[in-house]
């Protein structure tokens, strides 16, 4: 069998181009995934612009408050924590509003939503 070759046929290094670039890309997003923003924390809590300011409270010890993180005001309220395993108890204190409480059970990491509903007149 005879292979018939076209002269104006030229090889091309796009799809090899291509497969470099996208390699690279995953390599580099794979690297920043596992950088630590939070280095060393677990519980993570977010909420609206209403929960910023909020007390938190771990099995009735007191952490710390909700910030703003970014400043801008439009991505409402964040907080941070390195807590041991096991069974907990959060609540989220704000004068105001009704108390947020949860139990949880940490394992590894921890993401909890808050609510906040306001006391009514």
């Amino acid at each position: 069998m005879k292979t018939i070759t076209n002269p104006n046929f030229k090889n091309s290094k796009a799809i090899t181009i291509w497969i470099l670039i996208s390699l690279s890309v995953m390599l580099l997003l794979f690297c920043l995934t596992r950088t630590k923003v939070y280095g060393g924390y677990n519980l993570f809590l977010n909420g609206k612009s209403e929960v910023i300011g909020a007390k938190v409270y771990i099995d009735n010890k007191y952490y710390g408050q909700l910030i703003n993180k970014d400043e801008s005001g439009l991505g409402g309220g964040s907080f941070w924590a390195r807590i041991k395993n096991g069974h907990h108890f959060l609540q989220i204190i704000k004068t105001g509003y009704l108390s947020f409480s949860k139990p949880f059970n940490m394992n590894e990491e921890e993401y909890i939503g808050i609510e906040l509903k306001p006391l009514k007149n």
